[in-house]
């Protein structure tokens, strides 16, 4: 005697298989700028030990950004943005932006992670000599602060990150 819908049955979860595959890449699309990689000059683990994707997105309204996408920790980049910046200021922003990522949540702030992204070029080789580290702070003093966010005064954070440096 032949079980009745064994066939039927196998034909219908492929079906139903290529539906939800269908579904899921049309609701849930990959991020657009996910086809841009930045290069990666500074290597990223999230504090749980997860590798951090940095990603392109031109249309990011900011220098970059921490985030999760779909649980995986991502660092999204601004490249027209960060143009602006000498090289060295470019890679201590992906640094900062890691740090959002690899510091533990209870100490998380936009001073922890300038401080991180100091030390870790300093710790790489990034920043060699007091030239260096001048050059860094002299971007970053003329940047806003904003108090929303956390972000110190330009001339107060270039003056904080000099402090990180030394210590």
């Amino acid at each position: 005697m032949r079980q009745c819908g064994t066939n039927g049955g196998r034909r219908l979860a492929a079906t139903a298989a290529a539906l939800v595959a269908v579904l899921y890449a049309t609701l849930w699309p990959a991020p657009a700028a996910a086809q841009f990689p930045v290069q990666q000059p500074v290597p990223c683990t999230s504090f749980y030990g997860e590798p951090v994707q940095y990603i392109a997105d031109a249309s990011l309204n900011d220098v970059g950004m921490s985030t999760r996408y779909y649980g995986r920790p991502i660092i999204l980049l601004n490249p027209m943005v960060l143009q602006r910046f000498a090289p060295l200021v470019q890679i201590w922003w992906q640094a900062h932006e890691c740090g959002h990522h690899a510091l533990s949540p209870a100490i998380n702030s936009e001073v922890a992670a300038d401080c991180f992204a100091t030390r870790a070029l300093r710790d790489l080789g990034y920043i060699r000599t007091w030239a260096d580290l001048e050059e860094l702070m002299r971007e970053l003093a003329t940047l806003p602060g904003n108090a929303f966010t956390g972000h110190l005064p330009g001339p107060m954070r270039a003056a904080q990150v000099r402090d990180c440096f030394v210590n």
